[in-house]
């Protein structure tokens, strides 16, 4: 996900230490923030209403501790990732870490086989004309998808 300069609006990615359209060191900034007294998030002051919270070497106000991806708000007790220095939650970061499957383009989860350089559910590990499994001829892979030989259209 590609965060903006908040000075020129530039997109910058999470290997930038500078940023492009106006020379702002990023890395200089991440650490100001890290070091004042300003949530990370939303760049308010902390009162005796906001709750702070420290995480990833940067303080954040309870409400403002959102998940980068979904932001979903995120328990200080909970486990979570990190993505350039933002909080991921857990659902989102385990999704991040897992391939999809090549025949229904979803996250294989725990149970995939991995054939003819793809990852795939073994439901989806069919023919695509036919939709039938490989059975005694087997499959083979065409453009990420599988076929019989009889099935394919040369």
């Amino acid at each position: 996900m590609p965060n903006f300069c908040e000075d020129c609006g530039s997109t910058i990615t999470t290997t930038q230490n500078f940023c492009e359209g106006c020379g702002k060191n990023l890395q200089e900034l991440r650490k100001q923030v890290a070091s004042q007294e300003i949530c990370a998030r939303c760049r308010g002051e902390f009162d005796q209403q906001n709750t702070m919270l420290t995480a990833l070497g940067q303080k954040w106000h309870r409400a403002c501790f959102l998940c980068v991806r979904c932001s979903a708000k995120i328990p200080s007790f909970a486990k979570f990732g990190e993505e350039d220095g933002k909080p991921v939650c857990p659902a989102c970061f385990k999704n991040v870490n897992v391939p999809n499957c090549q025949g229904c383009k979803k996250p294989v989860g725990d149970s995939y086989t991995n054939s003819f350089n793809f990852s795939w559910h073994p439901d989806c590990l069919r023919c695509a004309t036919c939709k039938k499994e490989g059975g005694k001829e087997g499959l083979f892979e065409d453009g990420g998808k599988l076929y019989h030989l009889n099935c394919f259209k040369f």
